[in-house]
């Protein structure tokens, strides 16, 4: 089966990272809704803003969690709620009841002659009641102890205490300049809008040259850069933040997205321990620590941070989608059937997850739900090939065990039919014929739900030839000649080395008596796979009786005449000597090779297998 991986670039947060701690039974869950502008669009930052505050506040103390900020998105859109606007008890319980939050965070505010006033609004979604609904004004330089007093009196109305630690992280301002702040929020802002990096960049480096020690703008200047796939630009920068300020994990986590998307693991390896050692709950940072360890076949322990990563941030879709592949790779298909639920609960649209819960559901034999999954998955994204090629292999592999049941009911047929002879009630055998009748009628049906797939997959992916060959295939057994030649031939334009297709293609030329070009994809089968004719390598009386082998051979041997040093001949002639047991001159002519193009793979490992023979004998 074909499996779909992620083929999207990792995208580093814009947001303030929210990292989790672990969370005791009486902390309220949070969630935090777009705060509106009710003023001037000249003022339109200050969204950003409050939401960046919020984050990095509420993401940070310990009297509350905070739901995962991409998947309540989408979940606000499902229900309807755009805005603090949109709030009703109907809505507000929904999102409660699929989400397990307690408590929506939302709110509005307008500038006025200088002054900013913040609705703040605190909703249980139990209720829908307000539990807090209060607006805090002052100079639009106050927002920070704005939003601080605001926090704080909506926890006294939650009767939540509040730590002399919370007490530090309240009051803490990002930085000093209001202005630095605003060209901050400003910079992102244009971001979203898509202006280019030289504009965004600016922004951040004006806020910089206010407040050179506002630390999120220096890692987020990085951020940029990373978005902008500027690595090495990003990477000088989160190298210079460290630097600077070496106890702020964020560069630190920078540096490890850097490195990871390189697949340089060890120094993204060293990044993230650098991370959970200042920041020990970061559950980013457990989530692509445990997907480092699974690339690097320590499975277990990638599991074991993914969970950890589940623990503290249960509503990340991509970690419970990364516990559910990893925990497939190691066989393990109803654990990863749950983990690919969880993901799909989170986020329903996530096409991928579909699809590999469908895969584990074809490995457990359970072929209906595994379709059912393939086909949404194809519903979400009409031009997903993957899902079209695991569809029809699944309604040949349920075709197939239907086969099975259908022997194994013609032999009870048989013995129930002996019974009848013998006098005994003949209603049972009757029964499995009608059965068997039914089941054999079916076959065409599963032939044409499988060509259907399969176009499907060649039609969005045409360079797709595993999908082309099992169409081909398909074509065969309906006896379908003229079908099954043309994808047996667009497999090869594909993937010319596939000898399958060489193979089967050769067969039906030569069952149409048209012995030339069955001999053509012969000889293409002995230059890429000669050991298929290495034990019978004459062929029969409509060829002569030739020795396909040699004739190759003897081809090649003339073709290296006229040029020694041409690789396709010499790999040709290295395969036919070690199949037909000529080591010696097969070892020469890999070396040959070799010689020519060091990176070659296939003459490296064959000539490291030869050399392994020799020390043996």
């Amino acid at each position: 089966m074909r499996i779909g991986g992620y083929r999207v670039k990792f995208i580093l947060v814009l947001l303030i990272l929210v990292y989790g701690t672990v969370f005791s039974q009486d902390k309220r869950f949070l969630a935090i809704l777009p705060f509106s502008n009710n003023g001037s669009l000249e003022y339109g930052w200050i969204e950003r803003g409050i939401e960046e505050i919020l984050y990095d506040k509420l993401g940070t103390v310990e009297a509350v969690k905070l739901y995962e900020r991409e998947t309540i998105l989408r979940v606000l859109k499902d229900v309807g709620i755009q805005s603090e606007a949109d709030i009703t008890t109907r809505n507000a319980f929904g999102v409660g009841k699929e989400t397990g939050v307690d408590v929506l965070i939302s709110g509005t505010y307008a500038v006025v002659g200088g002054n900013l006033g913040i609705k703040f609004r605190a909703v249980s979604t139990y209720t829908g009641a307000n539990i807090f609904l209060n607006t805090f004004q002052g100079p639009l330089s106050e927002i920070f102890k704005l939003l601080e007093n605001a926090i704080t009196q909506t926890f006294q109305a939650m009767s939540l205490g509040i730590s002399a630690s919370d007490q530090v992280v309240l009051a803490r301002a990002p930085t000093s300049s209001i202005a630095a702040f605003e060209y901050y929020c400003k910079a992102y802002v244009q971001f979203q809008n898509g202006a280019a990096i030289e504009t965004v960049a600016g922004l951040f480096n004006q806020a910089l040259s206010l407040d050179q020690n506002f630390w999120e703008a220096q890692y987020n200047l990085g951020v940029i850069y990373f978005n902008y796939d500027q690595y090495g630009r990003a990477l000088s920068q989160f190298e210079k933040v460290s630097s600077q300020n070496p106890n702020f994990y964020k560069p630190y986590y920078g540096m490890g997205m850097i490195y990871f998307l390189q697949r340089n693991f060890a120094r993204a390896l060293e990044n993230y321990q650098r991370v959970l050692q200042l920041s020990p709950d970061h559950d980013r940072t457990l989530y692509y620590l445990g997907r480092i360890y699974v690339r690097m076949d320590s499975v277990t322990k990638g599991l074991q941070y993914l969970n950890k990563s589940a623990e503290l941030n249960p509503n990340y879709p991509p970690t419970h989608y990364h516990i559910g592949m990893a925990n497939m790779e190691r066989g393990w298909f109803k654990s990863a059937v749950q983990a690919f639920k969880n993901t799909i609960k989170l986020d329903p649209e996530n096409y991928l997850a579909h699809n590999s819960l469908g895969e584990c559901f074809y490995r457990l034999q359970r072929f209906d739900e595994a379709i059912f999954e393939y086909q949404r998955a194809a519903t979400i994204k009409i031009d997903f090939s993957t899902a079209y090629f695991n569809i029809g292999n699944t309604h040949y592999k349920r075709g197939a065990l239907q086969e099975i049941v259908d022997s194994y009911l013609e032999i009870l047929e048989t013995r129930y039919s002996r019974d009848t002879e013998n006098g005994q009630s003949n209603s049972l055998a009757e029964d499995l014929r009608s059965l068997r009748s039914d089941t054999t009628n079916g076959s065409s049906k599963v032939y044409r739900e499988m060509v259907n797939a399969y176009r499907a997959a060649v039609k969005y992916e045409p360079g797709f030839f595993e999908a082309a060959f099992n169409l081909a295939l398909t074509y065969e057994n309906m006896g379908v000649a003229d079908s099954a030649k043309y994808y047996y031939s667009q497999t090869i334009a594909v993937n010319p080395k596939l000898v399958r297709a060489h193979m089967r293609l050769g067969r039906y030329y030569e069952r149409e008596a048209n012995y030339e070009q069955a001999l053509k994809q012969f000889k293409e089968v002995v230059k890429i796979e000669p050991s298929y004719f290495s034990a019978t390598p004459r062929l029969g009386e409509p060829y002569r009786y030739i020795n396909i082998i040699d004739n190759v051979l003897n081809e090649y041997q003339t073709r290296q005449q006229l040029n020694p040093n041409d690789p396709e001949t010499l790999i040709v002639l290295a395969r036919i000597f070690n199949s037909i047991g000529r080591y010696g001159q097969a070892e020469q002519y890999y070396q040959q090779i070799v010689q020519l193009d060091p990176a070659n793979s296939e003459a490296n490992r064959e000539l490291k297998n030869l050399r392994k023979q020799q020390k043996k004998l």
